[in-house]
């Protein structure tokens, strides 16, 4: 007998099929592990666009007093004027009064309102903020600011600065909007056009008018990450913390 050598065409026509199907077999489970890992990411973006929302909306809203702050709830939009800060008058100056300022960002001229607390004043405009050009107060006190206010509040007054604005969450994202600016996106485009604002009163029912309003409800809803897909949702209820359940306690 004599030994054969090489393969026959039909076995190279066998191996090359095996050859196909498993390479076909791993690129199908790194493609589906791709697609695994792409709705693991998008769900997690959605549940963080959820989150981010309700904490927002929570932190801003929690501290207004809806006859002054709360300007208007309505459907996938809140207007109101957020707190951005705090300051105390510790000296005056030939063009205004010197500030030791804290706050979440620096005083802005263009948008932001002053409000005195102690002694009570109307809220005004601020005229303008720059670098002191005299020195007050203690160094670790907060950052000290130069002021312009129309009509000068007294040294110890306590100034708090608002900002006026609207956060909107019908557009599939939370958006904000300061003064006449345009709409920033604070999240993702994750948000279902289902999502909405309402003003809600003492008992619980719609609020016809914010300034009587006792909370806002949020209904977060989560667009669907394929088609047919559930649409997860969130209800935020936010109390105003100057408002208080009837026989619990008055309003300060």
């Amino acid at each position: 007998m004599t030994a054969r050598g090489g393969f026959t065409l039909l076995e190279m026509l066998v191996a090359t099929l095996l050859a196909v199907l498993a390479c076909g077999a791993a690129l199908g489970l790194v493609a589906m592990d791709g697609r695994l890992a792409g709705r693991r990411a998008e769900r997690a973006a959605r549940a963080d666009a959820l989150l981010t929302t309700a904490a927002v909306l929570g932190g801003e809203l929690r501290g207004l007093r809806p006859g002054d702050d709360l300007r208007a709830v309505g459907g996938d939009s809140v207007a109101l004027r957020a707190f951005r800060g705090a300051g105390i008058v510790c000296g005056v100056t030939a063009g205004g009064v010197l500030v030791r300022w804290r706050g979440l960002r620096d005083p802005n001229p263009d948008k932001d309102s002053v409000l005195a607390v102690a002694p009570p004043a109307p809220a005004v405009a601020l005229g303008a903020s720059g670098p002191p050009t005299g020195a007050c107060g203690a160094p670790d006190a907060g950052e000290l600011l130069e002021w312009r206010l129309a009509p000068t509040p007294p040294v110890g007054a306590l100034l708090l600065v608002f900002e006026s604005g609207a956060y909107s969450i019908g557009g599939g994202a939370l958006r904000y909007r300061r003064g006449d600016e345009g709409r920033q996106p604070l999240t993702g485009d994750w948000l279902d056009p289902a999502t909405a604002l309402e003003a809600l009163d003492s008992t619980g029912a719609p609020a016809a008018d914010p300034a009587a309003a006792w909370a806002v409800s949020a209904r977060l809803v989560g667009k669907p990450i394929a088609r047919g897909s559930a649409r997860p949702e969130r209800r935020v209820r936010v109390p105003f913390l100057d408002r208080v359940a009837p026989g619990v306690g008055s309003t300060p």
